[in-house]
């Protein structure tokens, strides 16, 4: 511990005494985002550009799925009553695999929050931080598990459905 306290102490020592802090109205930009890509690098943006790109991502998603769905709904269809009838599957099955998705981070996060608890309760809350195998260990099992029991749920009950509607026509 008195290693980690020196360090801190040199790096506060450094930014006290830094060109940067004497004058900082030339290094101010707002807010701003940062992030570390990959453990490679540190990428920083003002917040507005991230505002940009957000919007950008919105637009080409929902020109992506408007596509999806005419193209869906076009094929080997000719009356416009079966194009409205495909689209409209197509996008209830769009809304049903975004509710599962939603769903599935739902509970992936009460159960990390659960073996977060027993950790407690165990005494040994806050112990992967010198262990950082053991919480991708401990919470990304729990998280993988709710993960795909979900999806194996969800996968067969649409399975059965589908048979069934086959089965009926």
């Amino acid at each position: 511990m008195p290693m980690v306290r020196d360090n801190i102490l040199s790096v506060l020592k450094h930014l006290v005494m830094s060109d940067e802090l004497a004058d900082s109205s030339e290094y101010r930009h707002g807010n701003m985002v940062f992030f570390d890509l990959l453990g490679l690098m540190m990428v920083a943006y003002p917040a507005h550009v991230g505002t940009v790109i957000n919007y950008m991502v919105a637009v080409a998603v929902v020109i992506y799925l408007g596509g999806k769905c005419l193209l869906t709904s076009s094929v080997g269809c000719v009356l416009a009553h079966h194009m409205i009838c495909a689209a409209g599957r197509y996008m209830r099955d769009l809304v049903c695999a975004v509710c599962v998705l939603v769903l599935s981070w739902f509970f992936s996060l009460l159960m990390v929050l659960l073996v977060a608890w027993l950790v407690t309760l165990m005494g040994r809350s806050m112990f992967w931080y010198s262990h950082l195998d053991a919480a991708v260990y401990l919470y990304g099992s729990a998280t993988v598990g709710i993960l795909l029991l979900i999806h194996t749920l969800v996968k067969n009950r649409c399975y059965r459905l589908t048979e069934i509607c086959s089965c009926s026509s």
